[in-house]
């Protein structure tokens, strides 16, 4: 992938979650369903080449959960991990905010959120209506 020619930002859905149970929203896990959906997405970054900068995630377990099995699964590593309190339940416009700070310093970012701020993010950057489902990948490019 070149970094010469812009920035690139990969939208990430978290995999499946269990439902909310005796737990709290942010405590839910993910599913056996959604490691297999999240490898399944790992595998299109491994084969795109993608080796990004950063790895950014919500703190929310079924986020974390994913971000390790994308990381483990294509070899990013742990020190590229960061996760940001803010994707939790982030609306659009948070979501952007913190994708705007982080890409002052990085060109390739992996970022792992929660409907429905990472499918109306998705929506405006790409300019069309995505409603984005579990580990579904929606990949920005900006020209600078």
């Amino acid at each position: 992938m070149d970094k010469n020619k812009g920035k690139t930002v990969f939208l990430i859905r978290h995999g499946e979650a269990q439902g909310t149970g005796y737990v709290t929203d942010i405590e839910r896990d993910i599913t056996s369903k959604g490691i297999i959906q999240i490898r399944s997405t790992a595998k299109i970054l491994y084969v795109k080449g993608v080796e990004p900068d950063i790895l950014l995630s919500s703190t929310a377990k079924r986020a974390i959960l994913s971000a390790k099995v994308l990381a483990e699964s294509t070899g990013i590593s742990k020190e590229k991990v960061i996760y940001e309190p803010g994707l939790y339940n982030a609306t659009a416009d948070k979501l952007i905010e913190i994708l705007d700070s982080y890409l002052l310093l990085h060109n390739v970012i992996v970022l792992v959120g929660h409907n429905p701020g990472i499918s109306e993010a998705a929506s405006r950057l790409k300019n069309k209506n995505i409603v984005m489902s579990t580990a579904q990948l929606e990949e920005v490019t900006f020209e600078y």
